[in-house]
C-alpha cells in the first residue's frame, strides 16, 4: 500500500528538506519534494515553515507532514534511570535537565523513552530526546495555519536509526555516525532501541571502529536531510511534544479507545438482536409448522387409542376362546346341589366368582349341599338368612350365598 499523501520534513539550522513518503512490498522508498533556506532568526521561522507547509498542501495534496529535527535542533542522550510511568519520569528528569544535555535558557520540550533494559538490572536504559520548546511551537502553529496534520515530532538520530537494515536478525546492530561542527557523534542502532551514543571531538574524526564499521553522515549534508526526513514517522513515544499537546493526543487516544469499545459492544449487542431475530423467526415457523400438523397429529392418535382399544378386545376375546365359560355345567352343579324345597331367585357369575340367591324351607341344608359339591370352594353366606314369616308362622327362609367355582380337572 502506498502513502502518496504523507511527507518527512527534515529541518536543520539552514535548510528545511521535504520528502514524500511511499510504502510499497515492506520497503520504504522517497522522493525529494523540495528544499527551502531559512536561518535561526525565530522571528521569521512561523513564515518560512508556513509557506513550506502551504506549498506542499497546495501544490502536492499533502495532508500529513512528519518532522525530524537535525542536531543541534534537537538533541539524543542514553541514560539509567529508575523503571517509572513516563509522566514521573519526564517530572523527575525535566529539573536538572543541564545535568544530561548542555543547552540555553530556552525552555524545552523533553521526550523519556523507556528501551528493554538487560534481565536482573534494578535500572533502565531510557532516551532522552529534548528540542527547543519555541521550535516545536513554531512547526504546530505553521501546520494550524496551512491546514496540515502533524503526526510526530521527533529527533533526527532516532529517524536516522530506522534507517538500519533489519531483513537480517542475525546481522546486529548498526554503528552511525555524523559529522558536527565541532564534533562526531556515533551510536549503535538495533532494530527496536539504541544500544550506545558516543561523542568524539572534531579533530579526532570518527573514530577507526566507525569508519570501518558505520555509515558516516554530515549535518551539512543533503544527504543526510533526506535520510532523516524520509523516516522522519516516529511512534508517539518518541516525539516530542508540548505538555499540552502531549495532555491532549491521551485524551483523543482515550476518547478513541472508548469510542472504539463502546463501537464493539454495539455490534456485539446488534450480533446477539440478530441472533435473536434470527432464532425468533424460526421458532416462529416451527410454531406455524406445528399448528398446521396439529390436527394431522391429533387424528393419529385419536386413531392410536382406538386401535388400542380393538386390540385389548381381541385378546380378551381370544382369552375367551381359549378358555370357554361352564356355565351350563355350573347350572347343572347348582342344580344337584340345591334340596328339593329350594328355589333360586338370581343367580350372577364374574369370572370363577359365584352368587346364589334363592328361597327353601331352611336355608342351613342349602349352604351345606353346596359347601360338599366337588365343582364349588369357599363356599358361604354373603348375608344372614332372612325368615318370610306368615300369620305368625315361618313359612320359608331367604339365602344369598357365594362360592367359587373350581376349574375342571384337565379341562380345554
Amino acid at each position: 500500500m502506498r502513502r502518496r499523501n504523507e511527507v518527512g520534513l527534515a529541518v536543520g539550522p539552514d535548510r528545511i528538506v521535504a520528502v514524500r513518503i511511499a510504502s510499497a512490498g515492506g520497503e520504504r522508498s522517497a522522493d525529494t519534494v523540495g528544499t527551502w533556506a531559512w536561518g535561526a532568526n525565530a522571528a521569521e521561522r512561523d513564515g518560512v515553515l508556513v509557506q513550506v507547509l502551504t506549498t506542499l498542501r497546495e501544490r502536492h495534496g499533502v495532508a500529513v507532514v512528519h518532522v525530524s529535527l537535525l542536531p543541534p535542533l534537537a538533541e539524543v542522550r542514553l541514560v539509567a534511570l529508575p523503571s517509572l510511568p513516563s509522566d514521573e519520569l519526564r517530572a523527575a528528569v525535566a529539573p536538572d535537565l543541564r545535568r544530561y544535555i548542555p543547552a540555553d535558557r530556552e525552555p524545552h520540550v523533553l521526550q523519556v523513552t523507556a528501551q528493554e533494559s538487560p534481565e536482573g538490572s534494578s535500572a533502565q536504559s531510557h532516551l532522552l530526546s529534548i528540542a527547543a520548546l519555541g521550535l516545536v511551537e513554531s512547526v504546530l502553529r505553521a501546520s494550524d495555519a496551512a491546514g496540515l496534520e502533524v503526526r510526530s515530532i521527533g529527533a533526527a538520530l532516532l529517524a536516522w536509526s530506522q534507517a538500519s537494515p533489519r531483513s537480517d536478525a542475525s546481522a546486529g546492530p548498526t554503528w552511525w555516525s555524523v559529522r558536527r561542527s565541532a564534533r562526531v557523534d556515533a551510536w549503535k542502532a538495533s532494530a527496536t532501541s539504541i544500544d550506545a551514543i558516543r561523542r568524539h571531538p572534531r579533530r579526532a574524526g570518527a573514530s577507526a571502529e566507525n569508519a570501518a564499521e558505520g555509515s558516516v553522515l554530515a549535518t551539512d549534508d543533503d544527504a543526510a536531510y533526506r535520510l532523516a526526513a524520509a523516516h522522519a514517522a516516529l511512534p508517539d513515544d518518541r516525539s516530542l511534544w508540548p505538555a499540552r499537546v502531549y495532555e491532549q493526543r491521551v485524551r483523543d487516544r482515550w476518547r478513541a479507545a472508548r469510542a472504539w469499545a463502546i463501537a464493539a459492544a454495539a455490534l456485539f449487542v446488534a450480533a446477539v438482536g440478530v441472533q435473536w431475530w434470527s432464532e425468533r423467526a424460526q421458532l416462529l415457523v416451527i410454531d406455524a409448522e406445528r399448528a398446521r400438523l396439529r390436527p394431522a397429529v391429533a387424528s393419529a392418535m385419536a386413531r392410536r387409542d382406538s386401535l388400542a382399544m380393538i386390540e385389548r378386545s381381541l385378546d380378551r376375546l381370544r382369552g375367551f376362546r381359549s378358555e370357554p365359560p361352564r356355565w351350563l355345567e355350573i347350572l347343572s352343579a347348582v342344580e344337584q346341589s340345591l334340596p328339593e324345597d329350594a328355589s333360586l331367585v338370581t343367580l350372577r357369575g364374574n369370572g370363577d366368582t359365584l352368587s346364589v340367591a334363592g328361597e327353601a324351607d331352611r336355608a342351613a341344608p342349602v349352604l351345606e349341599t353346596l359347601s360338599a359339591s366337588p365343582a364349588f370352594s369357599d363356599v358361604r353366606a354373603e348375608s344372614p338368612f332372612q325368615q318370610r314369616i306368615e300369620q305368625g308362622e315361618v313359612v320359608a327362609e331367604r339365602f344369598l350365598i357365594g362360592a367359587r367355582v373350581r376349574r375342571a380337572r384337565g379341562g380345554s
